[in-house]
């Protein structure tokens, strides 16, 4: 008799969890069935916006289209008065500067007309009476266009007539003379006070336009209208067997007190080098490290030199690279003498020292 009542009792637990089990089987199917519907008009909702702007979009590109040939069609007017050539002239410099044929602000205004107008004014019945919900759905997206739009159409890059007028300026050329000069005496001076010879300079000048409006990772070419930057290494001939004596000849010149050579007796590795060329110390940068090649001083000039030690091969100074060619006034290059080259000095005196100043900017026009 217990042992009947039992496998009732567990006759009806076994039928309470397989019907518990078939309640929570079908909340779940339920609940995922829901969410998938969710889902399926959350897809639907969202393509139906998507094909609602790109309506907009086309519809905006028709206006504007409309309002431009109606412009063309006022100008082709018959009985309008011609126009002067002086007109034409101004018209021509205004497409080249502005390729879009605008000054700023005249195409902001003729934008935001046509903007106003397309939202203002629908075509037909159908777009007056979805007007309400779609502008505040998606107000912002054909604004945000036409903003964008009439910004890069112009804010474009600067002209290459602006930047020969520009670099041809009576400013320019100023200060071009100025920069020039200013590094021809430093390079007068190395040639004078220490006892390197003088054998051939390199100058290459050049001009650049702004570019147009970078929007992202902008690097700052766009916030210039021109930039002139003046490239200037000087080569000196020398004694091979002499290094030692020649570097400390420079450090000698600049103890001078208003020297333009930075490199001077208190500088501890350029004193370490001409102990090392005597033969009284081991290499200046550490054991292993080599015959030295450079003296650096931050933001003024680098010196370097072939090596006359290391056994083969050996680094050497290399040629200035060829010029390109000239188109003055926003690309200029010298090569003083023109029949010289580094092969000349090492042939003539057996090794060549390169005296390298940082790239000067010595013009800019910010927009």
């Amino acid at each position: 008799m217990q042992a009947q009542v039992w496998a009732s009792i567990a006759s009806l637990i076994g039928v309470g969890l397989g019907g518990g089990l078939s309640c929570l089987a079908q909340l779940t199917t339920q609940r995922q069935t829901l969410r998938n519907e969710d889902k399926r008009q959350a897809r639907e909702l969202a393509e139906a916006r998507r094909a609602e702007q790109l309506q907009l979009l086309r519809e905006f590109v028709e206006t504007a289209q409309r309002a431009e040939r109606a412009a063309e069609d006022r100008d082709a007017t018959p009985g309008r008065e011609p126009r002067s050539s002086g007109h034409r002239e101004q018209q021509v410099t205004q497409q080249a500067e502005y390729p879009y044929g605008c000054p700023r602000s005249r195409r902001l205004r003729i934008m935001a007309h046509v903007t106003i107008t397309s939202w203002t004014r629908p075509s037909s019945p159908t777009l007056r009476r979805r007007r309400g919900s779609r502008i505040r759905r998606v107000l912002l997206l054909p604004l945000s266009v036409v903003l964008i739009l009439s910004l890069a159409a112009c804010g474009r890059a600067t002209s290459e007539k602006t930047v020969r007028e520009l670099a041809a300026g009576a400013e320019a050329v100023k200060a071009r003379q100025e920069a020039e000069t200013g590094i021809r005496d430093v390079i007068a001076t190395w040639d004078t006070d220490t006892p390197l010879t003088l054998g051939l300079v390199a100058v290459e000048d050049v001009c650049v336009g702004g570019q147009a409006k970078e929007w992202f990772f902008s690097s700052g070419d766009d916030r210039y209208k021109i930039r002139c930057t003046m490239y200037v290494t000087a080569y000196f001939g020398a004694e091979p067997r002499r290094v030692a004596d020649t570097i400390d000849g420079v450090l000698t010149a600049g103890d001078r007190t208003g020297s333009p050579i930075p490199f001077a007796h208190d500088f501890h590795y350029a004193r370490k080098v001409v102990d090392y060329y005597r033969g009284k110390s081991g290499d200046p940068q550490g054991p292993g490290t080599g015959e030295p090649t450079e003296l650096f001083s931050a933001g003024t000039v680098t010196l370097d030199w072939d090596q006359v030690r290391t056994a083969s091969p050996r680094a050497a100074i290399e040629e200035p690279r060829s010029c390109a060619p000239e188109d003055r006034p926003v690309r200029r290059c010298l090569r003083e003498p023109a029949s010289t080259g580094v092969a000349d000095l090492r042939r003539d005196h057996g090794m060549v020292f390169e005296l390298s100043f940082p790239a000067h900017e010595y013009f800019t026009v910010w927009k």
